[in-house]
């Protein structure tokens, strides 16, 4: 119902499942101004017309026969839509009504009723849901101020402290020109003197007299030097040198962690994330550590992140082996030949979100600046995860409208030729019993008929569902996409072979060849240390082979727990009828292999 639009004009879904009660009610509601928007005599049909007729009120029988009774209905009702509901019941004892309470509902009328009683229960619950429409509208709106006035202050803030650090530079070391600053920011982004050359229209020999003076000017002798001068003092844009312009929250976290791995020892390195509202940590990125738990939320009270989190501030430890064995397992995935370790907090815009720790072989690994230089990225890294992590909610979001839609057109399409054909197949075959089916031949085509038409609306929806990069480029163009945006960013080294015809390869063939390599680069990133990558696709005949190798340190296949989706890609494999392989032994790197024929 529109702001403002008089409550006799509302639509009403009425849900009864005594046929005569239904239509009374339906009579008088229209005697009374209103709108039927629809019948249902049951909870399943009460939910489907809510999704079709979306009505402004749901008059809903406590009591429906069938399994799903009128309160169960509601719950779910008020899961998908924001409906306001009015129980209709000619029960009034304590169990029916406290089952009721739980469903908020905006009223109870008990049977039987007055016209009049009616309309007010109606117009009381239609004034209710609109009035709280308006608050939450207004609350929203003044919470969107709020935020706005709030990241202003803060990056007004950060303006004025960039400022500072700027001013206070320029005493220290000689001011640089805007061409100086220009190279110094690629520099940090670990562009090598062609590629600088190339973007900035300069030659080889200009760059290479640029970087001398910077490194005179700034008081180093290396590139870590530099970036970690231009980081401390506000030289360079943070956000463009962690490289987290994805909205990929792997790829951020991935790009967080080899940034960081130019600046400081990161041998291991674990980002933390924790969901305040459930008390619950997940490890959402992790290297170098040797027994991983399998990436799922795990209780926070009494792990190292609750720590960190009621210690308040950084902790930075230059030799574990002086640590007391009683302090030791408060640690987080503590290697055995760890002997420094650096963590600090992610702050978020309203409390810290979580943490990252850096662990090194070597004693006293971290300097005091490491820990200053860790937590000034870490608050660029926290905001570029939160974004990642809202546009992720986002995508859940559109995908979950998504999966309704595609769930009320298999109602209405597929669904119903389904249930045509075997209402149809089951009269012919009573009919055939006594005799009675005049033209079987008819009677099969008219079964031919409605199974290509499910066929049909069946095959559309599965083409929605295809990845967009497959439909738009194929399958060699998505792992050619996959290859320079994740793994070239990263820094490996790649080669993308195809050998044949590889145009000609089923799209099922190709959806699940490409989930399969997206696995395996997944688990060479996380995982493996690789330096190289290697994806070779070849098509010969009737028969196809998918080989993704990387020679990283390799894994014990017999210790594997799970975390690296080897069930998942050989039940991929096998969905189109290929055989999967996997060789790899500890510093020997890993192969992946698919074999299939065509048919």
């Amino acid at each position: 119902m529109k702001s403002g639009e008089a409550p006799a004009n509302a639509r009403i879904l009425v849900v009864e499942d005594e046929r005569i009660v239904a239509k009374d009610i339906q009579n008088t509601l229209i005697s009374l101004g209103y709108r039927v928007s629809g019948l249902a005599s049951s909870g399943e049909e009460a939910i489907d017309r809510a999704a079709e007729t979306h009505p402004d009120l749901v008059l809903m029988d406590i009591a429906l026969k069938g399994e799903m009774d009128g309160v169960e209905a509601v719950t779910q009702i008020q899961s998908l839509f924001d409906i306001p509901v009015v129980y209709l019941t000619a029960y009034s004892d304590e169990e029916t009504l406290q089952r009721a309470k739980i469903t908020q509902p905006f009223g109870y009328i008990l049977k039987p009723f007055s016209e009049s009683g009616l309309r007010i229960s109606i117009e009381m619950a239609l004034h209710k849901h609109r009035a709280e429409q308006q608050i939450r509208a207004s609350l929203q709106e003044k919470e969107e101020l709020l935020k706005e006035g709030y990241h202003r202050a803060r990056n007004n803030l950060q303006l004025i402290s960039s400022l500072l650090r700027h001013q206070s530079a320029s005493t220290e070391f000689e001011a640089l020109s805007p061409r100086e600053l220009e190279v110094l920011q690629l520099m940090a982004e670990g562009n090598t003197n062609r590629t600088i050359a190339g973007l900035m229209n300069l030659s080889v020999r200009s760059v290479e007299k640029h970087r001398a003076n910077l490194m005179e000017k700034l008081g180093v002798h290396d590139l870590p030097g530099v970036v970690r001068v231009a980081i401390r003092h506000r030289l360079i844009d943070v956000s463009r040198f962690l490289g987290v312009a994805s909205a990929d929250p792997e790829q951020v976290r991935a790009a967080i962690h080899q940034a960081i791995s130019r600046l400081m020892s990161a041998e291991v390195f674990c980002i933390t994330i924790v969901d305040h509202e459930r008390a619950e940590a997940e490890d959402v990125y992790m290297v170098g550590i040797e027994n991983q738990r399998n990436a799922e939320p795990y209780p926070v009270v009494g792990t190292f992140v609750d720590h960190m989190f009621r210690r308040g501030k950084s902790l930075r430890i230059d030799d574990v082996q002086l640590l007391s064995e009683e302090v030791k397992p408060v640690i987080a995935h503590l290697e055995a030949d760890t002997r420094s370790v650096l963590a600090v907090l992610l702050p978020g815009s309203s409390q810290n979100m979580g943490i990252m720790l850096a662990q090194s072989k070597s004693s006293a690994a971290y300097s005091e600046e490491d820990e200053e230089i860790l937590e000034m990225l870490a608050a660029h890294a926290a905001t570029a995860i939160e974004n990642a992590q809202l546009y992720q909610g986002a995508q859940r979001a559109a995908a979950d409208e998504e999966r309704q839609r595609l769930s009320r057109h298999l109602h209405d399409s597929v669904t119903q030729s389904l249930y045509s054909l075997t209402l149809m197949t089951n009269g012919w075959a009573a009919m055939s019993e006594k005799g009675e089916l005049e033209n079987p031949a008819q009677s099969f085509r008219q079964l031919e008929q409605l199974g290509v038409q499910a066929l049909g609306e069946m095959r559309m929806l599965i083409y929605q569902l295809r990845q967009p990069v497959l439909v738009e480029t194929g399958l060699v163009g998505a792992l050619r996409e996959r290859l320079e945006a994740v793994e070239h960013r990263m820094g490996l080294e790649t080669q993308l072979v195809t050998e044949g015809d590889v145009e000609k390869l089923p799209q099922r063939v190709e959806e699940e060849l490409f989930h399969i390599t997206q696995e395996a680069l997944n688990n060479a990133l996380r995982h493996a240390e690789a330096s190289n990558i290697w994806v070779r696709l070849t098509v010969e005949n009737s028969s196809a082979r998918l080989v993704i190798e990387d020679d990283g340190h390799g894994f014990d296949i017999g210790n594997e727990n799970g975390g690296l989706g080897l069930t998942t890609m050989r039940e991929r494999a096998e969905s189109v009828g290929g055989i999967f392989s996997l060789a790899t032994r500890r510093g020997k790197g890993t192969v992946v292999e698919v074999l299939l024929e065509l048919s």
